[in-house]
């Protein structure tokens, strides 16, 4: 299947106990599926951290457990099917063509804008929605009370690219599964004395995440660009061939 969208994201924890690891995720969008593939590199930190961390979060009930677990695609599924149509609308507009012999433009633009949209803003928007909150700021982040990281600090920034955009994060937060019990209380209150970025609880990541569109878009923006050849060629050829309706 032509790809509709690329999403790769990596990220790098820079301090703490798990130092050095990079985990990295790529995900395929396309009309039938959303294929994603998941690797650690430098994985011994990232699982001697798991292993030797206590675990302190609070309270954890069965709904929110299911809440976390994801639900189906259904916003994607939905746009896929309005694409689909808004294709195959546009199929059978240039089929009607071929066989009178004239476009009606407003339609074939109209149809064919439609579609633009729909790639270009409508398939991110409804994968993203449906994703909810697996793409955040980054690995740990601050949740408030009952939860392991405190003091969180996070910048991020974002840039335009080449079809398609990127998302940079930053940040650092102190793990209360690596202080000792008797300790945590006062780490909740306020943070260490770490300037040097030494300590095992300490945690930094750095990240970045690509979101870029697939060739569906480029091939989609070949047919607009077809379509408007065909309208030039048709009007130089013979202007009463091409019926464009008016207010």
């Amino acid at each position: 299947m032509v790809p509709w969208l690329h999403l790769s994201g990596s990220t790098e924890f820079t301090s703490g106990k798990p130092e050095r690891t990079e985990l990295i995720l790529e995900i395929d969008v396309d009309g039938n599926e959303v294929t994603q593939e998941m690797r650690i590199e430098q994985a011994t930190p990232f699982f001697m951290w798991l292993m030797v961390r206590d675990s302190v979060e609070e309270n954890v009930t069965i709904e929110e457990e299911e809440r976390s677990g994801g639900g189906d695609a259904e916003n994607l599924n939905n746009m896929r099917a309005f694409v689909m149509i808004t294709v195959f609308s546009t199929a059978l507009l240039a089929g009607f063509a071929a066989v009178k012999g004239g476009i009606r433009m407003r339609w074939a633009l109209s149809i064919w804008m439609i579609g633009l949209l729909m790639f270009a803003i409508g398939v991110p928007m409804a994968w993203m929605m449906d994703m909810g909150d697996s793409l955040d700021d980054g690995l740990p982040e601050d949740q408030g009370p009952g939860e392991s990281f405190y003091h969180v600090n996070s910048e991020t920034g974002s840039a335009i690219v080449f079809i398609g955009f990127e998302f940079h994060f930053e940040g650092n937060g102190w793990d209360l599964g690596m202080v000792d019990e008797e300790e945590r209380e006062a780490v909740k209150e306020a943070p260490p004395e770490d300037p040097e970025n030494e300590h095992d609880a300490n945690i930094g990541w750095d990240g970045e995440i690509s979101l870029r569109y697939g060739n569906a878009l480029t091939i989609w923006l070949t047919i607009g660009l077809l379509l408007v050849l065909i309208y030039v060629y048709e009007r130089k050829k013979n202007p009463e061939s091409l019926v464009i309706e008016e207010e």
